[in-house]
């Protein structure tokens, strides 16, 4: 993979960021969560509104440049590199392109800046148990699933009038952490007040599409926890000794450290090719995050079950990174339908 020069100095910026004020953080992050100073930076930085034109306050980062950008933080913090993609990729792309300019500019600079966060509440691959509706401007009804539940501004798709609202933060019947992204919460929202409309015709459809395209952003953040993965497996193996040897002159060991990298640089190269299918690179990267993770626990043995070492945290977030706009097995069925046909999966 070869990238750019504005590349390569987004990454350094984000590498140093991540080396001096996020890697002492890490514990913190996985129990209290991503604290404020470092959401503070991420902004100073033009990290939080990366998508967002540079006159609205934002970096203007293309997609490629922003998968740069995702798999440096996720090698880090996945959690911290979540929130930002849940800026970026869940609020003000879906804000910029669906709705008007006049809802879209104050609150993109808003998010952008730092001062407050937007989320979005989507039923796109899961039957609600409450499904929410709007009569004229009033929102009703419950999501689950939501990330950052408690952010200020919430884009909402109503499904069943196929409208995508913008609404001001619910009452949060329940708030969780997942497996994984520890650092981010989750939680289950009721709505029930007023809310504003986006333009959008065929919100579900419109929507459906900005995921499939934000699934190359899921796949940048896989490959940076596979990175992190392969690189711990690598310096373990070749500063811990075993039987008066080195772990690395196993055979087995070497091996399976050398096909992880092999697996991490062709699919690292797809998803910065010219033109990845997002859905496919997310696929091929959530794949090879789990193995590399996994890869890298068994490298360090006792050792990778240790919370301060940081390896089976990759483990979990791989996981919880899996069930992300839809899973492997929504994917699956999305790419078995443009490949065989809308009946294809269907039995």
């Amino acid at each position: 993979m070869t990238l750019r020069d504005e590349e390569l100095l987004l990454r350094r910026l984000a590498t140093e960021f991540c080396e001096s004020e996020v890697e002492g953080a890490r514990l913190r992050i996985e129990r209290e969560g991503v604290p404020g100073p470092l959401l503070r930076r991420a902004a100073e930085l033009g990290f939080l509104g990366a998508l967002a034109p540079p006159e609205l306050g934002g970096s203007g980062l293309d997609a490629r440049s922003y998968s740069v950008l995702l798999q440096a933080l996720s090698k880090c913090s996945t959690s911290l590199a979540y929130y930002v993609f849940v800026q970026n990729s869940l609020f003000i792309a879906p804000i910029i392109r669906l709705g008007a300019p006049e809802q879209a500019r104050p609150l993109v600079e808003e998010v952008a800046s730092g001062r407050s966060a937007g989320t979005l509440a989507q039923d796109l691959f899961r039957e609600p148990g409450n499904p929410l509706s709007m009569q004229s401007s009033r929102l009703e009804g419950e999501a689950d699933f939501v990330p950052l539940p408690r952010a200020a501004h919430h884009l909402v798709l109503v499904r069943a009038s196929d409208r995508l609202a913008l609404s001001g933060p619910g009452e949060v019947l329940e708030e969780y952490r997942l497996v994984g992204l520890r650092g981010v919460a989750f939680g289950r929202v009721r709505y029930g007040g007023d809310a504003d409309v986006l333009p959008a015709p065929r919100a579900v459809d419109a929507l459906r599409g900005l995921m499939e395209e934000a699934s190359l952003g899921v796949a940048a953040m896989a490959l940076g926890i596979a990175e992190r993965a392969v690189e711990a497996a690598a310096q373990y193996a070749k500063d811990r000794e075993a039987f008066n040897s080195k772990l690395a002159e196993f055979q087995p060991i070497a091996f399976y450290v050398a096909e992880a990298h092999a697996q991490l640089r062709a699919v690292e190269s797809y998803v910065y090719s010219e033109s990845p299918d997002p859905v496919a690179a997310k696929l091929l990267a959530l794949d090879l995050a789990r193995r590399a993770s996994r890869m890298s626990i068994q490298v360090h043995g006792g050792y990778g079950y240790f919370e301060d070492v940081g390896i089976e945290r990759l483990y979990r977030d791989a996981a919880a990174l899996s069930s992300i706009l839809g899973g492997r097995e929504a994917d699956l069925v999305s790419l078995a339908r443009r490949i065989l046909g809308d009946s294809a999966a269907r039995i």
